[in-house]
């Protein structure tokens, strides 16, 4: 596969588990502190693997500085993250928070697919996407690696 299409199964996977995650009723804590950590490990795996294989290539040929603007997003993505795994999945607050956050990631993902994408289709050849659709998937696997190692 090349690098959008596997970018775009991550996509599909972590709209699907933030709309599990805010569907979670709030009596129910132990499927949501489950989903949300397989929710959180999914989405750093794929910045991670993102980051090294879309974002790196863009930013020498990228004059609006597009790339660098996604790369503060996943900073804030992290950072947001954080807190939504730091609040207790049974406090009222936790949608609440969980919502702002599914809203900027809802953005960013779309500014991806609707920004991102296109500048670099542009930029890379056929073989660089499936080259970097190869590096993707190491880049999961490097980051899959590190997680367990961290005990996450």
């Amino acid at each position: 596969m090349n690098l959008f299409d596997l970018i775009d199964v991550d996509h599909v996977n972590l709209k699907q588990m933030m709309a599990q995650l805010l569907a979670t009723a709030a009596g129910d804590v132990d499927e949501r502190a489950e989903l949300r950590r397989i929710f959180g490990r999914d989405l750093t795996i794929h910045m991670e693997a993102e980051e090294e294989t879309l974002y790196l290539d863009l930013i020498d040929v990228d004059e609006f500085n597009l790339a660098f603007e996604a790369l503060e997003e996943h900073m804030a993505m992290r950072f947001m993250l954080e807190r939504v795994e730091q609040t207790r999945p049974a406090d009222t607050r936790w949608i609440a928070t969980f919502r702002v956050f599914s809203d900027i990631m809802n953005r960013h993902l779309q500014s991806e697919e609707d920004v991102i994408f296109p500048l670099a289709r542009s930029t890379f050849t056929d073989e660089k996407t499936q080259q970097q659709g190869q590096r993707y998937i190491e880049a999961k696997r490097i980051a899959t690696a590190k997680l367990a190692g961290e005990g996450g």
